[in-house]
């Protein structure tokens, strides 16, 4: 009895990736380009200071929730690998992103400076404060999955968001932190799938259905 709970528990397991709609997390570049197929670099164009938005770039719209949207204009960072523009708001840093047609997967850079350093561009400009961002996804205004993303200070952090049943908006909301600047970039859009993430906990749980296994057999030995 015992093996064949375990036998149908693995096959659930296994399938419950593919067919449920779950929002994944690629936390690289490289993670993201494994489960994403056809996907756009779209390269964002120096505008300068363009309002709130909305502005449009090959398949995305951006739009500022809270102050100013820039697009380059001297606030570019330089540890994005982007190829093109930044873009970057003069307050808190809260960003809505609508995708043209819908995809499986945006990906994109985040810079966090904590330094004022003399002949950089993308310093803060108030006090350095650390910031916490939840990212939201949405598919036709219905709420997806959301994630609070903490970005690695001083560096290009990647965070790619994947979902098999489609995006078309995702919203970044600065939850902690002031008008210090961050900055957005290299970002990247697909539109089918390479493969579908295993999510974190299946190895646990496999390993725990493995455990029950073995403990089944050793009983069944003792008996």
């Amino acid at each position: 009895m015992m093996n064949k709970v375990f036998a149908a528990a693995v096959s659930a397991a296994m399938v419950l990736p593919v067919s449920a709609s779950a929002l994944a997390i690629l936390n690289s570049a490289a993670d993201f380009d494994s489960v994403v197929a056809s996907s756009t670099q779209v390269t964002l164009p120096d505008l300068g200071k363009v309002g709130t938005g909305p502005v449009g770039v090959g398949p995305l719209t951006f739009d500022s929730l809270s102050g100013d949207l820039f697009l380059g204009g001297g606030f570019d960072s330089t540890l994005i690998p982007s190829g093109g523009s930044d873009t970057a708001i003069s307050g808190l840093e809260n960003l809505a992103i609508d995708i043209a047609g819908g995809a499986t997967g945006i990906g994109f850079y985040i810079h966090e400076p904590t330094n004022s350093s003399a002949g950089r561009v993308d310093v803060c400009n108030t006090a350095c404060v650390k910031s916490e961002f939840t990212i939201s996804v949405f598919l036709s205004g219905a709420l997806v999955g959301s994630t609070v993303f903490n970005p690695v200070s001083d560096t290009a952090d990647f965070i790619g968001l994947f979902d098999v049943g489609g995006i078309d908006r995702i919203e970044i909301i600065e939850t902690t932190g002031t008008n210090d600047n961050e900055f957005f970039g290299g970002f990247v859009v697909g539109r089918g799938i390479t493969a579908v993430p295993v999510p974190a906990s299946l190895p646990l749980l496999l390993a725990g259905l493995g455990g029950l296994a073995g403990l089944a057999r050793k009983r069944r030995y003792r008996a």
